[in-house]
């Protein structure tokens, strides 16, 4: 009779892999509902969307599923959901504070990839790191919807200063991009039930809603943007007709029903080669 142990063995080991979403490095999706009518929304656009979530549940692991994929068509094509009619590259235009090396250096390999098609490879550019310091600021004025298209532009190595510019100047390449944005938690350095600064605030709703909601008007085969970010800290950005905000969002949010709980262990047994190992235990 074989050991019961040796079939929790692989199992536990993947446990081990995902436990952390900064630490996971391949590629390697469970298609949830949430992730299915992410797709089904960028279909035949770039998406321009927030998916919010608790602590825990899921958003960094699905943002770092994006960066692995490299392009929208190859994250569909892993979700299951089919073809999109784009096959933008998505470039990290915030990341985690604390991410692995070999998923740091496939984050990097994102930015310079969009660089390479801007031609801006070369160029000394905004990092990640600076624009978390500049979000970590509490003092100043200024407009949030101008800051977040001058900041991406540093980030690209593009002259822009608004969408517009910022959008004729992807186009002037034949460039595609989607800018996938997590870790906003550690630049604005808040911890649940913690309160957002004003000029933090502001900033942050300018991304979520100005900044999102011109991108899904304008519709352009250039630009598209998905936020991942906690719950109570969009709702702290967003005191005023957060409800609104949330219904429009809400079939993107990442909440772990029990049968979805459920799902998750049974995509985790055969990610871990439980049932053929078990086949062929059972072979005579």
């Amino acid at each position: 009779r074989s050991d019961p142990t040796l079939a929790l063995a692989p199992i536990a080991e993947l446990a081990r892999k995902l436990e952390y979403a900064e630490q996971n490095t391949e590629l390697r999706l469970l298609p949830t509902p949430a992730l299915k009518a992410l797709v089904d929304s960028g279909r035949s656009a770039l998406p321009a969307a927030v998916v919010l979530g608790a602590k825990g549940a899921g958003k960094t692991y699905a943002w770092g599923q994006m960066v692995i994929a490299g392009t929208w068509r190859k994250f569909a094509s892993e979700v299951g959901e089919g073809r999109v009619a784009s096959d933008a590259r998505f470039f990290p235009l915030l990341s985690p504070s604390y991410v692995n090396l070999e998923l740091g250096a496939k984050v990097t390999e994102s930015e310079l990839l969009v660089r390479g098609l801007l031609g801006t490879a070369h160029l000394e550019v905004m990092s990640a790191a600076q624009l978390r310091d500049e979000l970590a600021e509490v003092e100043g004025n200024g407009d949030g919807l101008t800051f977040w298209c001058t900041a991406i532009a540093r980030r690209l190595g593009i002259p822009a200063s608004d969408l517009r510019s910022l959008i004729a100047a992807l186009g002037a390449k034949n460039a595609s991009i989607c800018l996938v944005v997590d870790g906003l938690e550690d630049a604005f350095q808040i911890a649940p039930g913690e309160q957002l600064a004003e000029r933090q605030r502001r900033r942050l709703r300018a991304l979520l809603t100005d900044f999102t909601n011109a991108v899904r008007d304008l519709r352009s085969p250039q630009l598209g943007i998905i936020t991942y970010l906690r719950r109570d800290v969009a709702q702290a950005a967003i005191p005023q007709n957060f409800g609104q905000f949330d219904a429009l969002y809400k079939t993107f949010a990442l909440n772990w029903t029990p049968t979805e709980a459920l799902r998750l262990v049974a995509w985790l047994l055969e990610q871990a080669g439980v049932q053929k190992n078990q086949e062929l235990n059972s072979a005579p």
